[in-house]
Order: C-alpha cells, then structure tokens, then sequence
C-alpha cells in the first residue's frame, strides 16, 4: 500500500510558500518553495504584481486569473451506467489548482488588505478584485503622481537614490495608462538633479 501524497503546510503569516504535491490522478504542480519579498499594501500594486506573475508563468496558471479556465462540474455523467452522476476529475484537479494559487495570493497580502479580498472564494476573483482596488490609478492619483515626479528634488539623497525613486513614480504612472517617454523623463530629472 503507498502513503499518501505529502502536503506541506506553512501558516499564513509566514511570507514562504510550498506548493503541495498534488495526487498524481491530477495534473500536478511542481514542487516549489517562493517567498514573497514584497507583500501587497496600498502603495506597491506594480512591484508586488511584477513579483506574482513569474509564480503564474512558471506554473501555468494563468487561465486561473484571466477567466479563460472556468471551473468545472463537480460531476459528469458516467460513461458506463446510464443515469448516474460521478465525481469529475476536472473539477477536482481545478479546483486544488486553484486552492493553491489562491493560498498563494492570501499569503503574499499585507494585513491591510484582507478587508479587500474577505468573502472571495476563487483566485480569479481575488486577482480581479486587487487589480480594481490597486491596478487602476484614479486621474487624481495620476495627477498627483506626475506632480511629485516633477517636484522630486534630490536634497540629500544620492543621485542613485534619486533616480530610483523617480523611476518607481514614473513606473506607477505607466502602470496607470500614463506613461513618461524617456526624453521627458531625463529633462524632469536633469532639471530636479541641477535644481539642488
């Protein structure tokens, strides 16, 4: 008799995560650890978006965020007796897929987010609901984005530490539709760089 696949179980507050070894009548996922670095607040949707989406690509679960994966019936009709219904197979594979990558998204929020994602019950619908409440910059924060690039000034900073926080606010504005060409860009720095 074989043992039961092995799980790995690290509680919520820690920023690692394992993915569990998935019964082998399922499609599995690869066994991995990830720590987040960046955990989500109201103020790093871009970093911490940029962070998730290589754990999307490197599983394959993509189709779990974009809607393109729909979840299964829990049951399908039996091949071989007529009229009866058994468990699907598809639904379960789905469903522990997106279990996991849900798991996944809860562990990578700062504490101040949770009020934003309480109730939802797929990663779909988590990854939906971050984006609209972080993702989409109002025009008044994309206006106040673009006054502190041009006000940035490089006071004691370096000029290291200076382009770095320029470049954040400048990425910021392209995450929310309004991006900085590069000409534009040198001259606010050069200007605010040659201010001091």
């Amino acid at each position: 008799m074989t043992s039961p696949p092995s799980t790995s179980f690290i509680p919520p507050s820690s920023t690692s995560i394992v993915a569990a070894n998935i019964p082998s009548s399922t499609p599995s996922l690869v066994t991995s650890t990830h720590t987040f670095s960046i955990k989500l607040t109201s103020k790093n949707y871009l970093a911490w978006k940029t962070q998730f989406l290589p754990i999307l690509n490197y599983q394959n679960l993509h189709e779990h965020i974009d809607g393109t994966s729909s979840l299964p019936p829990k049951t399908i009709v039996s091949p071989t007796v007529e009229n009866l219904s058994i468990p699907n197979p598809e639904y379960k594979a789905w469903f522990q897929n997106d279990q996991l990558l849900l798991s996944w998204l809860f562990s990578s929020l700062n504490e101040e987010i949770f009020p934003c994602v309480i109730g939802l019950s797929t990663s779909q619908e988590v990854w939906t609901a971050l984006a609209h409440s972080f993702g989409s910059v109002s025009q008044n924060c994309q206006l106040q984005r673009y006054i502190e690039l041009q006000e940035l000034k490089k006071n004691d900073l370096s000029i290291s530490e200076y382009l770095h926080k320029a470049k954040s606010l400048s990425d910021e504005l392209s995450a929310a539709g309004k991006s900085v060409s590069p000409a534009e860009f040198n001259a606010i720095s050069y200007r605010n760089i040659g201010s001091d």
